[in-house]
């Protein structure tokens, strides 16, 4: 492969758009040039984005007008919904004086006992608070607004009839992803290990009517046919299992 030798530095270069000679600080700095300096000048550059016709802004929801070619309006970048998540929180420090972090979603300072753990960001913590993110859960995972959610947290289990406030959880299809309805923790946890299949849960009930409450058989157990249990998204299991059902 050959190198390239770079350049040797000039305090002045010709802009190959105006045929003019300024100095180098009249350049935008493009690593991908041998000297490290855009072929363009400033000025140049300037007039030529100036120039660009006008467009509608991609941020979702936005239909604003752009200007000079850009890809968002100017009020998704000054920070007006719509906007990206990028922008919202330019020129704003993460942390204050007093040590609060900034919420990427509602731009508020709040104490560090307030965010989640991730480990993908550099101080370790999430970019959302706690309540931020979990509407944010609950409208991706789920497609439910907090109002939605909430009133289902509220409702008692759908198939043993526990209510516990702060325990109830939304149970859903893998497959589909569509909302079913409210189970407390281990109703959800046991369709869970059963694979959402009503076949086990019928047999697993069977099994059950067989030996009263308080009761067990004195015969020794059927010998059945074991065989692999399929691997089912959503099983909620910590292993691979083998399944004693025909």
């Amino acid at each position: 492969m050959t190198e390239v030798t770079p350049l040797p530095e000039s305090p002045v270069k010709e802009c190959s758009r105006c045929r003019q000679t300024k100095v180098r600080s009249d350049f935008h700095k493009c690593t991908a040039r041998r000297d490290g300096l855009n072929s363009w000048c400033k000025e140049c550059a300037r007039e030529y984005q100036r120039a660009k016709p006008n467009g509608v802004c991609q941020v979702d929801g936005c239909q604003r007008v752009t200007t000079m070619g850009s890809r968002k309006c100017d009020p998704c970048y000054a920070g007006a919904p719509p906007l990206a998540q990028a922008h919202r929180t330019r020129g704003m420090p993460r942390y204050d004086d007093a040590g609060n972090r900034l919420c990427s979603d509602c731009l508020e300072y709040l104490a560090v006992a307030e965010f989640g753990v991730h480990s993908r960001v550099p101080d370790g913590l999430s970019r959302f608070c706690r309540p931020c993110a979990r509407v944010k859960n609950v409208r991706k995972k789920y497609g439910l607004t907090i109002a939605e959610a909430e009133k289902m947290w509220a409702s008692p289990c759908n198939i043993c009839g526990f209510f516990a406030d702060g325990e109830m959880v939304i149970d859903h299809c893998h497959d589909s992803g569509g909302v079913r309805g409210t189970l407390c923790h281990p109703c959800n946890v046991s369709i869970g290990h059963f694979r959402d299949d009503p076949a086990l849960l019928d047999k697993a009930a069977q099994y059950l009517r067989r030996f009263p409450r308080g009761q067990a058989s004195q015969d020794p157990p059927e010998q059945t046919e074991v065989r692999h249990a399929p691997r089912a998204r959503g099983w909620s299991t910590h292993k691979r299992r083998k399944s004693i059902c025909p």
